[in-house]
């Protein structure tokens, strides 16, 4: 019987609908091979409560320590996909065919989003998306 009643407490002290994520969709440039970037993401403060800072302030937001931004989503090509998900600036992007990983530092920059590889050795990769929405 304790149970059922500490169920019913929790059922009671939940939320009655999950919080909306933030979707967002970009057509990125990937060394000439045009791709969809799709991603939903939330945004958190440090005491756990959701926040809403404008797109346009997202940076600012993780680097003045406001909060924090959790994402997922996927990048599809002609000949390829990739699965991602991060927190604040670094994602972990999955070839799905391959299961390939490697890690990107994300930056949005006005209505441009900036996708950096460190290739190692002091070598980088850049490729930039333009937002569709």
């Amino acid at each position: 019987m304790q149970l059922v009643a500490l169920a019913f407490t929790l059922a009671l002290a939940l939320p009655s609908s999950p919080r909306e994520r933030t979707h967002v969709s970009w057509l990125c440039d990937l060394n000439g091979a045009s791709g969809i970037l799709e991603a939903e993401y939330d945004t958190i403060k440090p005491n756990g409560e959701p926040a809403s800072p404008p797109r346009e302030a997202l940076n600012e937001f993780i680097e003045t320590g406001a909060g924090n931004v959790f994402y997922n989503g996927r990048l599809t090509l002609d000949d390829r996909n990739y699965v991602f998900s991060g927190e604040n600036h670094i994602a972990e992007f999955t070839n799905t065919s391959t299961l390939e990983r490697f890690h990107v530092h994300l930056r949005r920059e006005g209505n441009i989003l900036r996708l950096t590889e460190d290739l190692g050795e002091g070598k980088e990769k850049v490729y930039y998306c333009a937002l569709l929405n």
